[in-house]
């Protein structure tokens, strides 16, 4: 079975007291060291983007939505994993110049 992986940034992560729960996350990972497990969701009627995939994190035993793919890879990625599994992680996440919490996932497409 083969596989490729691709990485993305976590989009949207300044809206909808998005920081605070990465504020969580950033903290946590440096206190012990292990990043949450993430889920990709389908978010057919999102107003903005009907092929829009939200990123979720476990963050205190609930998965908490934290961004989205970007926009451009939406439908694509959606048709890639159509009939395919997957994997998915937080690849990093930091604080950028600005002071904003960001990540970015990698996601292993599984052949």
């Amino acid at each position: 079975m083969s596989s490729f992986c691709l990485d993305f940034p976590v989009v949207g992560v300044t809206f909808e007291n998005r920081q605070e729960i990465w504020s969580k996350i950033l903290d946590d990972n440096l206190s012990f060291g292990v990043l949450p497990a993430v889920k990709l969701e389908k978010e057919d009627d999102n107003p903005y983007d009907s092929n829009a995939v939200a990123v979720r994190c476990l963050v205190d035993n609930d998965f908490k939505k934290v961004g989205y793919l970007p926009k451009r890879v939406n439908e694509g990625f959606r048709n890639i994993v159509k009939d395919k599994g997957f994997n998915c992680w937080i690849k990093s996440v930091g604080r950028g110049a600005s002071g904003d919490i960001g990540a970015s996932l990698r996601i292993e497409i599984l052949g």
